[in-house]
Order: structure tokens, then C-alpha cells, then sequence
């Protein structure tokens, strides 16, 4: 037994290098008395996956693919 993971004994996970791109934007409509804002978030907009490999390259371990995430809001105090 011990540590094995794959059939390689103590193998250790790697990370694949990746960049991720997100955009945030929001608009304050003034002329109202409650001021409300509309807010704009997209995250991961080029729809990075998460991968890492263990030990060597050629040995894949897992990907994580969270997708693209969008959030409109409004915000307000009242």
C-alpha cells in the first residue's frame, strides 16, 4: 500500500498555467431619488478551464471546466 496515486508512487498534482479574464461594470441613475445601480460581472469570459497533471505532463490528472459566469444586478437603498 501507501501513498500511490495512478500506479505512481508518491505522485504529487501540478497545475496547468492558465489566465483568466473577467470584466465588472456598473451604471448609478442619478436622477432617481433612490439612486439605484445596475451592475454588470462576467467572469472567465474566455471560458478558461482548470487542468492539472500528476507527476509528469503526459499523465493527466483532473479538469475543471466552470464555465462562464454572467451576474446583472440592481442595487438601491431605500
Amino acid at each position: 500500500m501507501g501513498n500511490n496515486e495512478s500506479g505512481l508512487n508518491y505522485a504529487q498534482y501540478f497545475g496547468v498555467d492558465r489566465g483568466q479574464l473577467d470584466f465588472s461594470a456598473s451604471y448609478t441613475m442619478e436622477w432617481l431619488p433612490s439612486q439605484p445601480q445596475i451592475t454588470l460581472n462576467v467572469i472567465n469570459i474566455t471560458d478558461e478551464p482548470l487542468e492539472n497533471y500528476l507527476a509528469f505532463r503526459n499523465v493527466p490528472g483532473e479538469t475543471y471546466d466552470p464555465g462562464r459566469t454572467i451576474l446583472l444586478g440592481v442595487r438601491g437603498s431605500f
